[in-house]
């Protein structure tokens, strides 16, 4: 198990303690899977199995995981708007976003190149 899925099993597992046990733990995911459907068919399928392992194996201190995904069209807008929707409307937890996305390495935003691969996508869009 890696590092980061440690983290996030302590964080629900914590979480669930402090707000009892009778839901299921509601878990917002954002991404561009109609910009970059390569990069994201691939990792919606990796936390589609965990989420199903996680939750075959009893979930997290006996509460079920739930994914509720949106789309946020690969723009910065969208992606504010969607993840305020996912938190109000949704109630969700967390979010969760996959990095690789043309903003998130945007010099307007103060940041240079933070995402490998990154000026490739840029240079293409």
């Amino acid at each position: 198990m890696s590092p980061k899925t440690l983290i996030f099993l302590l964080f629900m597992s914590l979480y669930s303690n402090a707000f009892g046990q009778a839901q299921s733990i509601r878990i917002g995911e954002l991404n561009s899977y109609k910009v970059f459907p390569a990069f994201l068919e691939p990792y919606k399928k990796g936390w589609e199995l965990a989420l199903e392992e996680i939750n075959r194996g009893g979930g997290v201190n006996g509460r079920k995981l739930e994914v509720i995904s949106r789309d946020d069209g690969g723009t910065p807008g969208d992606a504010v708007r969607v993840a305020e929707e996912l938190i109000s409307r949704e109630q969700a937890a967390l979010l969760i976003h996959e990095h690789r996305f043309r903003a998130a390495a945007d010099p307007a935003l103060g940041v240079d190149d933070a995402v490998p691969g990154d000026a490739a996508l840029r240079k293409r869009a």
